[in-house]
């Protein structure tokens, strides 16, 4: 089943010329965005059922962006911009949840799993980068 999933996002988001680094860091990144961005959607419904515009908003906006981008990344074929905007978008939501302290505190577990992500896909040059911004918001 896996295998079967793995194929069928080689088929539609690379081209037969990239790379096999090439290929796999545009599965990774489309695979997390395929799971988190029906997640985003629902945490977005949760805080606009709860009356929350503060949290509601940024999340579904942010949900809203990786489905645009995915889609980018399906006409593409390439994932250098939209993983850069996956990455500013994310942190841009992440330090205004953070800001305003939504989900009771919880958004700050979020900042364990961007690292990982982003130096994955992006490298230790760039993701340094990324991660550096990623940690002074947090602190």
């Amino acid at each position: 089943m896996a295998n079967r999933f793995h194929l069928i996002l080689e088929k539609h988001f690379s081209s037969p010329s990239q790379d096999s680094d090439t290929k796999r860091k545009i599965i990774i990144l489309a695979s997390c965005l395929l799971g988190m961005t029906p997640a985003i959607y629902i945490i977005s419904f949760v805080s606009f059922r709860a009356g929350n515009m503060r949290e509601f908003w940024p999340a579904f906006l942010l949900a809203s962006c990786m489905l645009i981008l995915l889609l980018m990344m399906k006409s593409l074929r390439d994932i250098e911009l939209p993983f850069r905007m996956v990455a500013f978008l994310s942190l841009a939501t992440l330090a205004y949840l953070l800001a305003i302290g939504a989900g009771n505190g919880q958004v700050f577990v979020w900042f364990y799993c961007y690292p990982m992500v982003v130096f994955y896909v992006s490298g230790q040059r760039e993701g340094l980068f990324w991660v550096s911004i990623s940690l002074v918001m947090a602190t």
